[in-house]
């Protein structure tokens, strides 16, 4: 029991992954000496050389790129930003994109078979307008967002289980503005 405890105080004070990797990226950008402008090895050999995985290292990036260290240039790599502040701060929001993906892959997965199982009538035909809401709003950012967090809840709601709808809304409110950025 005491093991468990332990383990979970440690994990809480543990910095994220993605905080972790732009702090190397930003060492490496010294110790390598690489000026603004230049661009940084390719995703695949920067990844094996701090021996982390490709999707830390995007979560890294999109953080140092959000506090200002580097400039992803789509299809042509990344760059240390012209205008690179030394030790910018990397946004604290909470988990990383990655993560909270992670998380709704399980739990999802999980409301979807509970909603099918005790779905009423009405339950459904929320699902369904939810569903039209999106069709409606599949081309604008912050409306498509809006219809897809309602159809996710509508799914929630139809287990007929609040604290699924707890959890649904919790996730949605870990998208911080690293999820924003992708």
């Amino acid at each position: 029991m005491k093991k468990t405890a332990a383990l979970n105080d440690t994990s809480v004070n543990e910095p994220r992954l993605y905080r972790v990797v732009s702090s190397r990226i930003e060492e490496l950008i010294r110790a390598e000496n690489i000026q603004p402008g230049e661009r940084l090895p390719a995703e695949r050999e920067l990844a094996g050389k701090l021996g982390v995985s490709r999707t830390s290292l995007r979560e890294a990036l999109i953080a140092l790129e959000l506090g200002g260290t580097v400039e992803v240039r789509g299809g042509s790599g990344v760059y240390v930003s012209e205008q690179a502040k030394p030790q910018a701060e990397v946004p604290t929001a909470g988990p990383g994109p990655f993560e909270v993906l992670a998380a709704r892959r399980l739990i999802e997965v999980e409301v979807a078979a509970l909603a099918a199982k005790h779905a009423s009538d009405s339950a459904i035909d929320a699902i369904l307008r939810a569903v039209e809401e999106m069709e409606q709003h599949h081309e604008e950012r912050s409306g498509n967002e809006s219809a897809d967090r309602n159809f996710h809840l509508a799914i929630a709601r139809a287990t007929g289980n609040s604290a699924m709808v707890g959890v649904i809304e919790y996730l949605w409110s870990q998208r911080g503005s690293l999820w924003h950025k992708l």
